[in-house]
């Protein structure tokens, strides 16, 4: 068996105690060039932030599936041997020191503050990086079950393909679901850090309006469609240690006409200005130019594709990419024209902490 065609998912939605393994090792997964192209697929979608010949949307048609934790630990340190983890090399990041990520975030920060105050941009989430030396051969395994454990309402999820590498995420963030004939989305933007595990007494202007655009956004790109949604008010939600402003939106399809145009629907949504801005275009660009490194995998998505007649996609936060000699850690906020660069870099810090705390302790 070729090393290379190894290929997997291993991930717990949120609030559910089912974990599931997806596996692939006879063929390479689907290559994806467009989301449109998920229209009346099935599979396990693994997405990055911006699609290209070196980040494609990728589709796991898994040879095995399973879903007993003690079965699924068996099944894979049996094939331990049969794979490396790190095999996608052209997609290795650099160990980069935290001097040098505040210094390339601080001039970024400057760059979109004064688009934002010049009102050519209203919002853009900027993102940075974390590197932590790793000498060990990681149980990923092993720091997937860890991650269910400590944050038990996230969607956690350890992923491999020979396109990606090996990545971790615990992320609250739904991007799509769908199942007995209810769609849900979600805006979830905002950050506060929370105090003894209490939810904030009150928010700040910045945090209200950065959750504002998001709902807004997601609630244009739904009149497109001939539905009709229920939205609800925005509530507090915990997440690991941080607090964040949701709000839910509900729309009735019935299941062959979700699956018709369910990449017509991504495609509307991702990637929604909880990780990149508005205007949206736009702002996929400035990202691109400003960001080192580059985002990858890290504010795409994941998540199963009409498998027995369910949907559920997850925005790929708080995590995480393997590489052979050190981690590289992900997090991003959003800035307005009110930000401080100061403090956009302590919400950083500890969105940074959801991943450290897995390693570290």
């Amino acid at each position: 068996m070729n090393k290379k065609e190894v290929s997997y998912a291993l991930f717990k939605h949120p609030g559910n105690g089912d974990i599931h393994l997806f596996f692939q090792e006879n063929t390479l997964p689907e290559r994806i060039s467009v989301l449109h192209e998920l229209n009346n697929k099935t599979g396990f979608v693994i997405a990055p932030f911006t699609v290209s010949n070196e980040t494609p949307i990728l589709l796991l048609h898994p040879e095995y599936q399973l879903h007993e934790a003690k079965e699924i630990i068996a099944f894979l340190r049996a094939r331990r041997e049969s794979f490396s983890q790190n095999s996608s090399e052209s997609l290795s990041l650099p160990y980069l020191e935290e001097t040098n990520v505040f210094q390339q975030y601080s001039k970024a920060f400057q760059t979109v503050k004064n688009l934002l105050s010049a009102n050519k941009l209203k919002k853009i989430v900027l993102a940075r990086t974390a590197s932590i030396r790793n000498d060990t051969d990681l149980d990923t395994v092993s720091l997937f079950f860890k991650a269910c454990e400590n944050y038990p309402n996230e969607y956690i999820v350890l992923f491999h393909t020979p396109f990606t590498g090996t990545w971790l995420s615990a992320t609250p963030e739904l991007l799509l679901e769908h199942t007995n004939e209810i769609a849900h989305t979600i805006a979830l933007a905002g950050t506060i850090t929370d105090k003894k595990h209490k939810l904030p007494i009150q928010w700040n202007n910045k945090n209200i309006k950065e959750q504002q655009i998001v709902a807004d956004f997601i609630r244009s790109r739904l009149y497109q469609y001939p539905i009709t949604s229920t939205v609800y008010e925005s509530v507090q939600v915990h997440a690991g240690k941080l607090s964040h402003l949701k709000t839910n939106f509900y729309f009735k399809i019935g299941h062959q006409k979700f699956h018709e145009q369910v990449g017509d629907i991504l495609d509307s949504l991702h990637p929604t200005p909880a990780v990149c801005g508005v205007p949206q275009k736009e702002s996929m660009k400035l990202i691109s130019k400003l960001e080192y490194p580059p985002r990858l995998y890290y504010s795409g998505f994941t998540g199963m594709l009409d498998m027995d007649r369910q949907t559920h996609f997850y925005v790929t936060l708080r995590c995480l990419k393997m590489d052979h000699d050190h981690l590289t850690l992900y997090a991003g906020g959003g800035i307005l024209p009110m930000s401080q660069m100061e403090s956009e870099w302590e919400e950083t810090e500890g969105k940074l902490k959801i991943m450290k705390s897995l390693i570290t302790t």
